[in-house]
């Protein structure tokens, strides 16, 4: 595990381990690492090298150079090795991916006009770096990365357009995947797997205006095998995510709508054959038993006396959400679809003291809970369980509640500030409620304060193992930091 600190006006990077075991509901912090840190200086961030460990990287400058300064942490937390790589003063890291024994780093130009991109691939074990340029001819923001057996896969957009760059490292040429380059959407999954297959999600809008999804799947050298668009005329197919199943069927899940297309009324189980046909079965949130826990007992009670006494009378249930996405997962012989629910909070701001609202400023996202659903090989709907959130506030939609499987039990789990909230399910029931667990000091006079943590983010590692990392104030009344 990870973390960036702040002690008596100085920065310290701290490292720690987070072990999450469903099987005996229980989340332990253990080991830890601290790194000091100047203040002024970009904070270091992190990078999963699955059992190869962990990477600590930030960009250090002064008026001469720039260099990029990497540190290689073994699973032990201890440090391997660590080196600085010069690079250009334009240049900043926009993404990190590992692949068989190498990192590769993604960096972007900050310059208007800065087209080309440059990955850096250092070898883990020898330290040993290549540099490689990705000719690109149009003003691309990487917001994917992704390494494949061959090549490199950078995904982003131009002007509102989603475009995938396929990057030999054999060839060091430089292609748009066929497909792309043509309507407005959003890339929603790049998916590599270890026979160099690639599978990539994109939502956009067909000719009726209504949205849909399209899987388009590459071989590793970047052309086109199969395009496929998964829509229906009565529904918005909102967002999904794939997994592929030996046979080759995609399996897909996501969020629908029958009329909005920005809220969701449900999630969908869709498979897709090799011969491209596909079905696709609906859920809506009224269908889940447990999507409702979020709310206080009495109201949960009357949401579902509404719901039930609308079902007897064969009326519809038109309860709407905002829902992001996530993994989709094989747990056994169920698939797991993960999805947080949450809503944007805004406040009026008025200026000049009349009685109007004013101007209505944007104040964050607030999540309410993650839902997680089971389903069988069939798309049928077998269980469901959810977790509250009731604590985070961000201005970026990203993923916070993570998933730790083992044979039976499943963790649901987030970070935030100085404590790991987590709750232990097997299936639709409840091992453990919620819980709150501090993640370990480093000395036992240590000191964290509830609101000294400003920034925490918890990673997926590897096996049952979690990363976390963030900024935080230590405190420590003898001086053992001092002396250490």
């Amino acid at each position: 595990m990870f973390f960036t600190s702040i002690k008596s006006g100085s920065i310290n990077f701290l490292l720690l381990i987070l072990f999450a075991s469903p099987c005996y509901s229980q989340v332990i912090s253990s080991s830890r690492f601290e790194l000091a840190v100047d203040d002024g200086i970009e904070n270091p961030r992190v990078a999963s090298l699955q059992k190869d460990g962990i990477l600590i990287y930030k960009r250090i400058s002064d008026r001469s150079k720039v260099q990029l300064e990497l540190i290689k942490i073994d699973t032990s937390l201890h440090e391997n090795w660590r080196g600085t790589i010069a690079i250009d003063r334009n240049l900043t890291v926009s993404k990190v991916e590992t692949n068989d024994h190498f990192i590769f780093i993604l960096l972007n130009s900050v310059l208007y006009g800065g087209f080309d991109l440059h990955i850096i691939a250092v070898n883990i074990q020898t330290q040993e770096y290549f540099r490689y340029v990705v000719r690109n001819l149009i003003p691309l923001k990487p917001t994917e990365f992704k390494a494949s057996s061959k090549a490199m896969l950078i995904g982003g957009y131009f002007n509102d357009i989603p475009v995938v760059l396929h990057f030999s490292l054999a060839t060091g040429t430089t292609r748009l995947l066929p497909g792309f380059f043509n309507d407005q959407g959003e890339l929603n999954q790049i998916k590599t797997y270890k026979d160099g297959l690639i599978d990539i999600v994109v939502s956009a809008k067909n000719a009726q205006r209504k949205k849909i999804l399209w899987l388009r799947s590459y071989t590793q050298e970047g052309d086109l095998i199969s395009s496929t668009s998964l829509q229906d005329p009565e529904k918005n197919i909102l967002s999904g995510k794939s997994i592929r199943k030996p046979d080759g069927t995609l399996v897909v899940t996501g969020s629908f709508n029958s009329r909005n297309q920005e809220y969701s009324r449900g999630i969908f189980y869709a498979e897709i054959n090799p011969n491209k046909e596909y079905s696709i079965k609906y859920y809506n949130f009224s269908d889940l038993e447990n999507f409702y826990k979020y709310l206080k007992p009495s109201r949960e009670a009357r949401v579902k006396q509404r719901i039930s006494r609308r079902k007897q009378k064969g009326k519809k249930i038109r309860h709407s959400y905002f829902l992001l996405s996530h993994e989709l997962q094989h747990h056994g012989n169920d698939y797991l679809f993960l999805g947080e629910v949450y809503y944007p909070r805004y406040y009026y701001l008025n200026t000049f003291g009349y009685s109007s609202r004013g101007d209505r400023i944007f104040d964050g996202y607030r999540y309410t809970h993650a839902i997680i659903v089971g389903f069988n090989n069939k798309g049928e709907l077998l269980w469901d369980n959810s977790l509250e959130i009731n604590d985070i506030k961000t201005f970026t939609l990203v993923q916070f509640v993570k998933l730790a499987p083992s044979t039976a039990n499943l963790g649901l789990l987030y970070l935030y500030e100085n404590k790991v909230r987590s709750k232990i399910i097997n299936r639709d029931k409840v091992v453990e409620e919620k819980t709150s667990n501090e993640l370990n000091s480093k000395y036992d006079s240590d000191t964290i304060k509830e609101k000294d943590t400003e920034v925490s983010w918890l990673e997926y590692w590897y096996d049952p193992y979690f990363l976390a990392y963030g900024i935080q104030s230590i405190h420590n009344s003898r001086n053992e930091r001092d002396n250490s």
